[in-house]
């Protein structure tokens, strides 16, 4: 396990799921909105960039894109060790 503090990046893939300790894995991206009809990107890549006050870090994400497209609200949620509020969280593949 590793604090969620110590997190600076993710990559997640269109066709994989997470992994998990205390519950099922689930896609790691899911897209909302009109242009996921259309396009989804295969790969996002997201920087920690500091808290704020929060459990965990904030992100800013990327992921190749026509120009029209653009990402826009990105969550992104870590599974807690012990509990959902629990700021440790499964060491792995990220």
């Amino acid at each position: 396990r590793m604090h969620i503090s110590n997190l600076r990046a993710l990559t997640f893939y269109s066709n994989a799921v997470t992994t998990s300790r205390r519950t099922r894995p689930i896609q790691q991206m899911k897209c909302r909105g009109k242009p996921c009809g259309s396009y989804q990107p295969d790969v996002i890549s997201c920087q920690a960039i500091g808290s704020s006050g929060g459990v965990g870090p904030e992100w800013t994400c990327q992921a190749d894109m026509p120009s029209s497209i653009r990402l826009g609200r990105v969550q992104v949620s870590c599974e807690g060790w012990d509990n959902p509020q629990d700021a440790y969280i499964l060491k792995g593949k990220w």
